[in-house]
């Protein structure tokens, strides 16, 4: 009886053990398995998540926002780069252009982190990105939740204004990959972003294609994508709940209306 009981023990003080080094390296299993090229669709968003993904760990979320929220547009546009570099991919349905996107921003991180908790996502490596419009609300996002969002992927999009006003308040040492045309409209103003995230320590990087205000050659993606990838931060190893922007350190700026 002394011999089962003692099995007994050690079975349960090895599990235990193992369970608390999976979580100490940042590798708690989420629930959800069988992972093989999923699509979940919401009526807000929908969530990629690639074959590459494997359960038992936790992978960076790409977010991706368009002017006239076509997520499946962006779906079809970071799907590939998404598997190949081993990203889950947020496509929003509801960020457009003309829209105070504070408030869904903040929802939005919420539904990540609560992704998290059934997919191998990591709710604290997130990569904005987005064209135009889209581009703004990728450094919005950047901007209201700095505990989350570590790198932008910004194509012919500039940061807004009144986030400009406040550099004091800006995040810093962050990663953006700058994308555009010389000929775009919002060419001198993403010269003078790139200026104010140099300055605020962001490690930043420049791409230039033809065309004017389009969205950047599927090639320039890719290089752009796999440049921030060698820069992100490890996996955190016990996400937290994001903080709301009501919260003072979070406070939103005085207008958050994309155009």
């Amino acid at each position: 009886m002394r011999k089962f009981v003692r099995v007994i023990l050690v079975t349960f003080i090895f599990v235990l053990m193992t369970t608390l080094s999976l979580k100490a390296i940042g590798q708690d299993i989420p629930a959800k398995k069988n992972i093989s090229g999923e699509k979940i669709e919401k009526w807000d968003f929908i969530l990629y998540l690639p074959d590459t993904l494997e359960t038992g760990h936790r992978y960076p979320i790409i977010t991706a926002f368009s002017p006239a929220a076509d997520a499946e547009g962006l779906l079809q546009t970071w799907k590939e780069h998404a598997r190949n570099h081993q990203c889950a991919l947020f496509c929003s349905k509801v960020i457009r252009n003309d829209l105070d996107v504070a408030p869904i921003l903040n929802r939005m991180s919420k539904q990540i982190f609560e992704l998290a908790q059934d997919y191998p996502i990591d709710p604290a490596r997130i990569i904005g990105t987005g064209v135009s419009g889209g581009g703004m609300a990728a450094h919005l996002f950047a901007f209201l939740h700095p505990a989350q969002v570590v790198a932008v992927i910004s194509n012919v999009g500039y940061i807004h204004e009144d986030c400009i006003k406040k550099e004091k308040r800006y995040p810093r040492r962050k990663i953006c990959a700058f994308l555009t045309s010389p000929t775009d409209f919002n060419y001198k103003l993403m010269k003078e972003d790139k200026q104010l995230l140099d300055r605020l320590e962001w490690q930043t990087r420049w791409w230039e294609f033809e065309g004017g205000h389009r969205q950047a050659p599927d090639k320039i993606n890719e290089e752009a994508l796999a440049w921030v990838m060698e820069h992100l931060p490890p996996a955190s190893s016990s996400p937290t709940a994001p903080a709301s922007i009501d919260e003072p350190s979070l406070a939103t700026p005085a207008g958050t209306t994309l155009h």
